[in-house]
């Protein structure tokens, strides 16, 4: 089983975001060599736009992934070995859809806080909180626009969502991405039905305390697998954010098993 893990961040975010998380990853699970990758319209990708579907989007990260790889360790005859991913949020459905049109990619599956279209709208989405997103798509202020997502989807202390948004901000302002390929994301997300089967091993973890998503859509997901399912008390929806750790150990537990 290879120990290389493709990372994927959510909505509107980019490989920047993870922070020190890939670090933490490879210490605490052995042997792991983390691989996150941005999403088409975001990061180093931010001059295409997003694709309109998930399919779309899958298709794009997958190639780019695939031509990284073959870059750096060619295959005979053109094959490729299975390895994992691990994604959150929105990349948690890029996970699912990739896993299940791409039966030989992976090994391992591993989601954070996602969803499909078998949940109700109301569970995928904090209506309240979409209301806010118009102001975060014309901000100006970029460290005050990842302030006010931060309120959204993560539970940290403050003063540790400052420090964040400091550097988040700064971030925004280098890597500014095109608004519409936020906009498609969504229409992409919206739109996602639950694949029928995975093939590879699925883990699906969540938080009580998100905000955002409810955890009921993570828990309809594990049921619908047959899946483990973990949840943590109350940390926010970006649990790569509020409790890492959490989820590198959780990670560890589970490869170990």
């Amino acid at each position: 089983m290879s120990n290389d893990w493709v990372l994927l961040r959510g909505l509107s975010r980019e490989v920047g975001h993870f922070g020190d998380f890939p670090s933490m990853f490879e210490r605490a699970v052995p042997g792991a060599n983390a691989i996150p990758i941005d999403l088409p319209g975001f990061g180093e990708e931010r001059a295409r736009r997003s694709p309109l579907s998930m399919k779309g989007i899958v298709d794009d990260v997958r190639a780019r992934f695939r031509a990284r790889m073959e870059s750096h360790a060619p295959t005979l005859n053109g094959g490729a070995p299975r390895v994992n991913i691990l994604a959150i949020s929105l990349g948690g459905m890029v996970a699912l859809d990739w896993a299940a049109r791409y039966p030989d990619d992976f090994d391992r599956v591993v989601v954070i806080n996602t969803s499909a279209a078998d949940s109700p709208p109301w569970q995928r989405f904090n209506l309240g909180m979409a209301a806010r997103l118009p102001s975060f798509l014309v901000a100006r202020d970029f460290r005050a626009r990842e302030r006010a997502i931060l309120d959204v989807v993560s539970n940290a202390p403050a003063a540790l969502k400052d420090t964040t948004a400091d550097a988040w901000g700064v971030m925004f302002g280098q890597r500014t991405p095109d608004r519409r390929s936020a906009i498609r994301q969504i229409l992409a997300a919206g739109t996602f039905g639950r694949p029928k089967q995975i093939s590879a091993k699925l883990l699906v973890l969540a938080s009580r305390g998100d905000r955002l998503v409810q955890h009921r859509c993570s828990e309809r997901l594990a049921t619908a697998y047959g899946a483990p399912l973990q949840l943590h008390d109350d940390g926010g929806h970006d649990l790569i954010l509020d409790a890492p750790d959490w989820v590198c150990a959780r990670v560890h537990d589970w490869v170990k098993q």
